[in-house]
């Protein structure tokens, strides 16, 4: 991925004219389509080394009249010097992306040996590992101090052979065979074996991570010249030789092998020498230097689940089989129960629910029925009608109004003249009957209440449930700001980008720097810059793959992005686009959230 310096001189890159249908030669057709080629080789506009080689192939095929400077700046002259400037932002985009990958690769063995060391699991996960290796090496020191000692007979090696304990712990952990600490416990010295190897790690990228800063200064010196310069051949990038000097000097850090090139037959020597020389020796470098820290290789870390995966898979298969049955059961009882509390506890309950908001709760089962009480009221009204009659002699508009006074609840002119001997079985009925309806009334009346404070506990293990289940099948390509990782992952860097800023030192001073222009007095240190634009690709990358498409959020975030890998900003401009960030998306991407690291 090309950082946003490169992507900026990339746009530098001179334009040429169209040839608008005049008589061009052979000569000048294959240049034209040389400068097609560069442009169109890579989505990024970024020609693949490949592609250079062939270019400068076809540039040291020419004619000599073709290529020599003294010709006249005609049109063909123009098209040369394009692609010859073409070619130098080429080698120097290929020189910054293979240092940035470096940084990172460097960065993410690092990070693997730190998670490792955090977590004990981890630490005796990568002993079983690398323990068959560890008891190789310690064999063949073994072997070599019997040759040694005149040792051939394996009768004699537990007599004679002596093996010094320093001899022992260095072949079984040679990264810290410097400073001997035996005895430690295993989980000890795994520890200190992946601190060291992270600490090797933390050095190869920060030296990377400067290179990288190194030429990002370089390239912010020319994209200066480019904004600034007079449109004169004498002012051609390619015919700089300070600047291809200044570039081998930053990846070969030799200055014994720097090159003085004035003509474009050496130039394009320089080029092809970067191409097929310089680079691929700094990569083999590279590789050298990084491979005793990396992690263990894929089978290495692999054997143990090889190993012991398939005796365990056929023992679990072996019990599940012959447990098939009691198996099979709980299945079904599970099924059963699942069923049950749907229906018993989800179902029903939400139904009854709608049910009273839809009739108001006036079709469900009460406490006493409408039709009980009214039928009590009937008989204690053909009673004391009865009574009236038999005793008193009562007319009928007196026992008319002797039934409305009893509808009414009033027994008075009755408890009047027989008061002990019907007030107890008649009256006690009707008062339970009104009481049991008053009852039924309240009951009613909180009848919704009732229906979800019971139908709350299931619909909360329901939420509880599906929730974890949602956590164990992931939330696919989808966005969420609380996403733990993402969160984390964004906050950590975010967090060492103001880290850095407030921790940088002096500046490089001018003797120092393979810059052709002073640097800045506010101008950010080499490593400071390299280890900035890899924290600022990290954070690139994750916008790009986890923030909303065609989002403000995603734009206005990769715009701070590139705002804070532009090289002209001094220190306290980028500390200002930092805490812009955290205003502006910390509280959309979750940084003012606690995250457990």
């Amino acid at each position: 991925m090309p950082t946003q310096q490169t992507r900026t001189l990339l746009s530098y890159a001179p334009k040429i004219p169209a040839f608008d249908g005049r008589a061009v030669s052979e000569h000048e057709a294959k240049l034209y389509g040389v400068w097609m080629k560069l442009n169109g080789s890579s989505a990024d506009n970024v020609p693949t080394v490949d592609v250079l080689l062939d270019a400068l192939e076809i540039l040291e095929r020419s004619p000599p009249s073709v290529v020599t400077s003294s010709q006249p700046y005609d049109e063909s002259s123009e098209l040369r010097d394009a692609i010859l400037t073409k070619l130098v932002f080429g080698v120097y985009t290929h020189f910054s992306e293979t240092l940035l990958n470096e940084s990172i690769e460097a960065e993410a063995e690092a990070y693997w040996w730190t998670n490792i060391e955090r977590n004990s699991w981890g630490c005796w996960c990568y002993f079983v590992q690398t323990l068959p290796l560890r008891l190789v090496r310690l064999g063949r020191k073994v072997a070599a101090i019997a040759n040694e000692q005149n040792i051939h007979t394996f009768g004699d090696t537990f007599n004679r052979l002596a093996v010094p304990h320093v001899e022992i712990f260095n072949a079984l952990f040679p990264s810290l065979k410097k400073r001997f600490i035996f005895p430690r416990s295993p989980l000890a010295l795994i520890r200190e074996e992946c601190s060291e190897h992270h600490r090797k790690l933390q050095r190869i990228r920060d030296k990377r991570a400067e290179q990288l800063g190194c030429l990002t200064f370089l390239g912010a010196n020319v994209r200066s010249r480019f904004e600034t310069r007079a449109t004169q051949p004498s002012n051609i990038l390619w015919k700089d030789p300070k600047f291809l000097h200044d570039l081998q000097l930053i990846m070969a850090g030799d200055t014994s092998q720097a090159i003085e090139t004035s003509d474009l037959s050496d130039t394009l020597t320089v080029l092809h020498q970067f191409l097929t020389q310089l680079l691929p020796r700094h990569v083999e470098a590279h590789h050298t230097s990084i491979r005793s820290y990396q992690r263990p290789p894929r089978w290495t870390r692999a054997w143990p689940k090889v190993f012991f995966g398939p005796p365990l898979f056929l023992l679990i298969f072996r019990s599940i089989y012959n447990n098939r049955s009691s198996i099979r059961v709980s299945l079904i009882d599970a099924k059963e129960t699942i069923r049950g509390f749907w229906v018993q506890w989800v179902v029903e309950p939400v139904r009854e629910i709608l049910n009273t908001v839809r009739t108001g709760g006036e079709s469900g089962p009460r406490v006493t029925s409408k039709e009980g009480l009214k039928s009590d009221m009937e008989s204690l009204e053909r009673m004391v009608i009865s009574l009236a009659t038999e005793k008193q002699n009562w007319s009928n508009e007196e026992l008319k109004d002797l039934s409305q006074k009893i509808r009414q609840g009033d027994l008075t002119p009755v408890l009047e003249m027989y008061e002990d001997d019907i007030k107890k079985p008649l009256r006690s009925a009707v008062d339970i009957d009104f009481a049991l309806e008053g009852i039924d009334k309240l009951l009613r009346s909180q009848e919704l209440t009732f229906g979800f404070v019971g139908v709350a506990p299931s619909l909360t293990v329901l939420y509880v449930v599906g929730g974890w289940i949602r956590s164990l099948l992931g939330n696919g390509s989808r966005w969420r700001p609380g996403d733990k990782r993402r969160r984390e992952v964004s906050l950590h860097l975010i967090r060492r980008i103001e880290r850095l800023l407030l921790n940088a030192g002096m500046p490089i001073p001018p003797s120092e720097s393979p810059s052709s222009d002073e640097p800045s007095s506010k101008q950010l240190p080499a490593l400071t810059q390299g280890l900035l634009i890899v924290s600022l690709t990290h954070l690139r990358r994750y916008a790009e793959s986890s923030l909303p498409r065609r989002s403000r959020l995603r734009e206005g975030f990769l715009e701070d992005l590139s705002d804070l890998e532009e090289s002209s900003f001094d220190k306290e401009e980028k500390f200002l686009i930092v805490q812009r960030m955290w205003r502006s998306w910390g509280q959309d991407l979750g940084w003012g959230c606690s995250v457990h690291r």
